[in-house]
């Protein structure tokens, strides 16, 4: 919404803070015909003169029975979600990669960061090969070529680059890898760079606290595992690792205090907990790209690798190519 109507502030918000900002492809109008297309011959509404009121008078059970996931055109299987933002040309006026660059944005304090794993939640555990997760990154992305997937695979999936785990393929994490710098990790670091060029207050976060039971699987520290410590893991509503009621659970005290400063003063260090190191901002030129690492007994600040910025660099260079 920091881009909504193209940048329109039009006072609602003071501040935003994103955990794991996603960049998925994105549809226009035209685009976005196919799935709802479907979705009307499945529910037998396309002999109906309206098909949008026929859907609507369907007992929501039925609708939702008929409502799965389907391939995107030009995928060969299914995406891990059908819908998302559509450009409309009002809310959504374009790509987000484009409104960003373009200036067309919000000037707020912000928070975006990640995890160091943010992919494992979501790609294929038996993928085994580079072209299966070829498979699985177009299935999301339709539109890259294969001149972007060989870039890729010669970043990210190469040989020397395969991990075993448990129940896993070889691929698996490196493919992870790939998927979660795509759509999580590597719009995040664009976003630091653009609010910090913007002259705005942004503030960005790895977070990189361990479990001994996700480490030993190869989940890692996944997608928005921070959550447990922002709110708590008796209030989150899902499976919580249970370090975060032992060796983890001083990691809840310093999120909490970080997280709780910026809503009320919108400053992670005004009212961070004492004991934990001063979050600065991302910075700029030769002082940007700083971040803090989080991690329990280990939390402080880092650049980010040289190696990371340039395969972000390659990313966000083709972003507009996969729709984002």
């Amino acid at each position: 919404m920091l881009s909504a109507y193209g940048g329109r502030d039009e006072g609602l918000f003071v501040g935003a803070a994103a955990e794991s900002q996603s960049f998925a492809q994105m549809l226009n109008v035209t685009e976005s015909q196919f799935a709802y297309d479907a979705l009307v011959t499945a529910t037998a509404c396309d002999s109906s003169q309206n098909t949008l009121a026929c859907l609507r008078n369907l007992d929501v059970s039925a609708l939702q029975e008929k409502n799965v996931n389907r391939p995107n055109p030009g995928a060969q299987g299914k995406p891990l979600y059908l819908y998302g933002p559509t450009i409309d040309e009002d809310l959504v006026p374009d790509y987000t990669y484009r409104l960003f660059h373009e200036d067309k944005f919000i000037k707020v304090p912000v928070i975006f960061g990640d995890d160091t794993n943010e992919g494992t939640k979501f790609v294929t555990k038996s993928v085994s090969s580079v072209d299966e997760a070829d498979t699985f990154i177009k299935n999301q992305f339709p539109a890259i070529t294969q001149a972007h997937l060989a870039r890729i695979n010669s970043i990210y999936l190469t040989p020397n680059q395969t991990q075993e785990f448990p129940g896993a393929g070889s691929y698996w994490r490196p493919a992870s890898t790939a998927y979660g710098e795509i759509r999580y990790i590597c719009p995040g670091i664009d976003l630091s760079s653009i609010y910090a060029a913007a002259g705005v207050p942004s503030w960005n976060y790895h977070y990189a606290v361990q479990d001994p039971d996700d480490e030993r699987s190869g989940l890692g520290t996944p997608h928005t595992i921070e959550a447990n410590a922002i709110w708590g893991p008796a209030n989150t509503g899902h499976e919580v690792p249970a370090s975060y009621y032992t060796t983890n659970a001083g990691i809840m005290p310093l999120m909490q205090g970080y997280w709780s400063s910026f809503i009320t003063s919108l400053d992670p260090n005004t009212k961070r907990l004492p004991s934990s190191p001063k979050w600065e901002t991302w910075g700029q030129g030769g002082n940007g790209y700083q971040r803090i690492f989080i991690r329990t007994d280990e939390t402080r600040m880092e650049t980010v690798p040289q190696g990371q910025r340039n395969r972000c660099k390659y990313l966000t260079s083709i972003g507009l190519d996969l729709k984002q």
